[in-house]
């Protein structure tokens, strides 16, 4: 109750998802394609709503799957020039450091690519940054789960060879302890279905 009892978030749930857009807005003065407004605005509101959560931990594989879903999805964005310009913005607007959002995912995905580690060793891991963030998140039964760590993990698991579906979801939450393969299924799904509706 002390950590995360309401008196301690009274100044931290003070900004509401609208303070967040008028901010966005105007830092952001050029239209966004039709196509595309709907999306940055989900992600925007959805990354404040989960990382102002009293709960929520910061680490490298959030970071990783933020830059993942975004960039994903804004790949085909007809202006190229603005797809970074609109993420600061965005990122701004919630209360992150966009330079470093991008620094740390890419840092990330680094470890992963040259780790050339397998499903098992990834999971059995001790020490690095990768077991770092995996074992705050098995002795954290308060983790706070988020879409873009979701997605981050999901991205993990194609890259090191293996299928982001349930049955790998399901090896996954299970060694995790805090994370659902349900709610992991449905990020994954939102995730896809994003992309399928840009191209």
């Amino acid at each position: 109750f002390e950590k995360f009892g309401f008196q301690n978030n009274t100044l931290r749930y003070a900004r509401k998802t609208e303070d967040v857009k008028k901010e966005f807005y105007a830092a952001y003065r050029k239209p966004i394609l039709p196509q595309y407004k709907t999306f940055v605005a989900d992600i925007m509101a959805m990354t404040f709503v989960q990382t102002i959560d009293s709960r929520f931990v910061y680490d490298n594989l959030y970071a990783f799957g933020l830059c993942t879903h975004y960039y994903t999805v804004m790949k085909g964005y007809p202006m190229s020039d603005e797809i970074d310009i609109i993420f600061n913005a965005m990122m701004k607007a919630v209360g992150f450091k966009p330079q470093k959002i991008r620094d740390d995912a890419k840092s990330f995905l680094t470890v992963v690519k040259e780790g050339s580690m397998t499903e098992e060793d990834l999971l059995s891991a001790t020490e690095g940054p990768i077991a770092e963030v995996f074992n705050s998140v098995r002795t954290n039964r308060f983790f706070k789960y988020t879409d873009a760590w979701g997605v981050g993990l999901g991205r993990v698991v194609e890259l090191i060879g293996g299928e982001a579906n349930e049955e790998s979801f399901g090896r996954w939450c299970e060694s995790l302890k805090w994370v659902f393969t349900s709610r992991l299924m449905s990020t994954w799904e939102e995730f896809s279905a994003d992309q399928l509706r840009m191209q």
